[in-house]
């Protein structure tokens, strides 16, 4: 790899301005594990395996938290919103590769974090009190944290807070191996590629303005950190990259 292969990409990348990150360049072997975009690619007994690294997620919760530190007066809806779309963008950033374990993981850690601010604002309050203000049951889903937000017509409507696991798989088709796309002859390839990739799938259970729960709430059902995330892994494929010069 290191006299054979990166030369030949070192030459390929200068053609075009483009020219690998000493720092970010690393040659290891796939059994080992690497890190790439906030992903660990890996292989287990064979097979490759890729999921969110531990260093993204561990950021991620960081960057929510803060969040969450500094809306401590904020209301719920309003911290509801900032919170989704960061959710939301994260999971996005994941959904082609075996992330179940770790969309639990990232749920349970914010659940705790929210709980936490909520007990905080209410201190003279019960628990009770507090999980029936904040913590509503949605369809087959308890303990979901929830506040109002202004409506499209001034009236107040509910918003929910995006669960992680709510973002569903969707498997990435892999690129054929000879498939170069700086090669005209393969521009009509890429271009069906696109026209082919179907739109994220996303659970329609819980936008961030939701509708009202049908169902009756529960204050007997366990909060999530009383369960264990039981979801196996997938196999999936993983690429690598270059930045300009």
């Amino acid at each position: 790899m290191e006299t054979e292969v990166k030369p030949l990409v070192e030459a390929f990348l200068q053609e075009r301005g483009l020219t690998l990150s000493p720092e970010k360049t690393v040659i290891t072997h796939i059994s080992e594990g690497v890190d790439f975009l906030g992903q660990h690619l890996q292989t287990y007994r064979g097979r490759l395996r890729v999921t969110p690294s531990a260093k993204n997620v561990s950021s991620f919760l960081e960057k929510v938290r803060t969040t969450i530190r500094k809306r401590r007066q904020a209301p719920a809806g309003e911290l509801i919103e900032q919170l989704n779309a960061m959710i939301r963008g994260w999971a996005f950033h994941h959904r082609h590769v075996s992330s179940s374990r770790a969309y639990a993981r990232v749920d349970h850690a914010i659940f705790r974090t929210l709980w936490a601010w909520a007990r905080r604002r209410h201190p003279n309050k019960g628990a009770g009190w507090v999980r029936k203000r904040y913590f509503h049951t949605v369809g087959n889903r308890t303990w979901v944290f929830s506040g109002t937000v202004p409506g499209p017509d001034g009236t107040r409507v509910m918003a929910r807070l995006y669960a992680a696991t709510s973002c569903r798989f969707q498997r990435h088709t892999k690129v054929q191996a000879h498939a170069n796309p700086y090669d005209p002859a393969w521009r009509g390839y890429f271009a069906q590629r696109r026209t082919r990739r179907p739109p994220a799938q996303v659970s329609a259970e819980l936008p961030t303005t939701a509708r009202r729960a049908s169902s009756p709430e529960s204050s007997h059902a366990a909060p999530p950190f009383a369960r264990e995330a039981s979801e196996g892994l997938e196999p999936c494929a993983g690429m690598t990259g270059t930045h300009g010069s």
